[in-house]
């Protein structure tokens, strides 16, 4: 497995506290962000992360109740899209499988924003939009796209097609994406 590197204290305890939602919920101690080694694996000093987890209470991020620590909803949304856009895809485009990946979405408009955000990642691990909802590849990205759908909270709206052949797009999508 790849291990992201923070860049900053800032990158660093958002990725922790996403790790501890995910293991512990919403609620948990300052201890907690030490008992993971966080200020010796990466060099920080407590007064630093202290700093930095007052600035998360500042922008509404946090509730800090002595040594206890709650997301708030602000928070969870700040987490999320953070670890949305941490979300890596390079794909080895030398490597075809022979299998295009045509995605098709129908995010209620309620939602916009999310799929503002799924749209954004799509450009950027560089699908091509054949309509407004509906993106193909043909780079085999299941796994980094089932991590987008849950992070998002869009499973239920999202579908992954797979098919050896697009019809008359075939020439065209090869060219786009330089395929032989």
């Amino acid at each position: 497995a790849v291990v992201k590197m923070p860049t900053g204290l800032t990158d660093t305890i958002a990725d922790t506290l996403i790790e501890l939602i995910r293991v512990t919920g919403v609620i948990f101690s300052r201890k907690s962000l030490y008992q993971k080694q966080l200020l010796l694996e990466f060099g920080y000093n407590p007064w630093q992360v202290n700093k930095t987890l007052k600035r998360f209470e500042r922008q509404g991020f946090l509730k800090i109740s002595g040594d206890t620590l709650r997301v708030t909803k602000e928070g969870l949304s700040y987490l999320q899209e953070h670890a949305v856009y941490a979300l890596k895809f390079h794909p080895d485009r030398r490597v075809w499988d022979k299998t295009w990946r045509i995605l098709i979405f129908d995010i209620p408009e309620q939602e916009r924003y999310l799929r503002d955000i799924l749209r954004k990642k799509l450009k950027e691990w560089h699908f091509k939009k054949l309509q407004q909802s509906v993106f193909v590849t043909p780079y085999d990205c299941k796994k980094e796209l089932k991590q987008l759908f849950s992070l998002l909270d869009i499973d239920q709206y999202v579908h992954i097609i797979p098919t050896e052949t697009v019809g008359d797009l075939d020439k065209s999508l090869r060219q786009h994406f330089k395929l032989h």
